[in-house]
């Protein structure tokens, strides 16, 4: 009976919070992700890397190109993992889901000193959309892919 209770009780922890295997993958999880439509996302994952991707039409807040894009957000990976192509790797496995799954665009926010990532995006081939402020009062940049 007790292993029961126990198998019962880790089971709930694991759906209250997702574990990447990694404390900076978990934190930046938890500190940046978009919880009010995170049940429409879909994480796409390399070793020492994740990005969120949800359709357009359940994201609130952003600007609306098409209702059949991408949102694409939580780009995340390990530091000790930088420089050697994780970024630019888990943002082709986007563009490539997008075309998969016939999406028109992908869109996301950055801000515009995370010039890494700013980087990344430019090199794919985003254009620049807009720029100004976010909910939380910092520069940010809104970047779209057309596929």
């Amino acid at each position: 009976m007790l292993i029961i209770i126990v198998l019962i009780f880790l089971l709930l922890c694991i759906r209250q919070k997702e574990h990447f295997g990694s404390k900076i993958l978990d934190k930046c999880f938890t500190e940046n992700v978009y919880n009010e439509f995170n049940e429409y996302s879909k994480k796409i994952e390399v070793k020492g890397g994740i990005v969120y991707i949800t359709p357009t039409k359940y994201v609130p807040n952003i600007p609306m190109i098409s209702w059949n894009g991408l949102f694409m957000n939580n780009l995340c990976v390990e530091p000790d993992e930088r420089n050697i192509g994780l970024g630019t790797k888990l943002v082709k496995k986007v563009i490539e889901y997008g075309r998969d799954y016939g999406y028109d665009h992908i869109i996301l926010q950055v801000k515009s000193v995370n010039y890494p990532a700013i980087h990344i995006y430019e090199k794919l081939g985003f254009v620049r959309y807009m720029e100004g402020r976010d909910k939380n009062h910092e520069y940010a940049r809104v970047y779209v892919y057309y596929i």
